[in-house]
């Protein structure tokens, strides 16, 4: 169903999401047959929901090597976000550089929705939370609601939790809010160009 509706102006893309319960790599032909939709429609977004919880903490690097090995020849990385990014190997160690320079490579970028986080018990210490060392590391992240009718929150509550739990920067929020209206213009122009075809 999604292979035929792709084109439509109104399908952004994709999202694999539901409890982090699954290996990633459980899910490799989905993502294999979303990489070829991508294929065919340009602009087309794959997500996924992973390191949403400690129990699985190769889901996003595996995330981003399964949409990268299902890429046909010549096929260009197609926008990947990743819906969490919360838990993954120690960002400092040889594994975690090799995550961090493959997020670079591949333009993915993160969202963080620290309410969902909090209310689903996958973070109790705001000190634990990776989004100021991905920053650092000049990853594009973005906040998001994580899916604001269930959570009762919205943007400006996100933002909120952002610059008062985790104690981000102006500064900081503005790299976010930069990555942010990248991707918006990027979809704006995609939309376009579907709209018109």
């Amino acid at each position: 169903c999604l292979r035929v509706v792709a084109g439509d102006p109104y399908v952004a893309g994709s999202d694999i999401i539901g409890e982090e319960i699954n290996d990633i790599l459980d899910m490799r032909g989905v993502i294999q047959e979303l990489a070829e939709i991508a294929g065919e429609h340009p602009g087309f977004v794959i997500r996924i929901h992973a390191g949403e919880n400690d129990s699985l903490r190769d889901n996003v690097a595996n995330s981003i090597r399964c949409v990268a090995e299902s890429l046909a020849p010549g096929q260009p990385m197609p926008p990947l976000r990743v819906g969490h990014g919360l838990y993954t190997c120690d960002l400092r160690s040889a594994k975690g550089k090799k995550l961090l320079e493959d997020m670079r490579r591949y333009g993915v970028t993160l969202e963080f929705q620290i309410t969902s986080n909090v209310r689903l018990n996958n973070l109790s210490h705001m000190r634990r939370h990776p989004l100021r060392q991905y920053l650092q590391a000049g990853i594009s992240c973005v906040q998001g609601t994580d899916g604001g009718a269930l959570y009762g929150t919205n943007s400006i509550d996100e933002e909120l939790s952002l610059e008062k739990l985790l104690g981000l920067t102006y500064p900081e929020l503005c790299r976010m809010r930069q990555a942010e209206d990248a991707i918006l213009s990027e979809s704006l122009r995609v939309f376009e160009e579907k709209r018109r075809a």
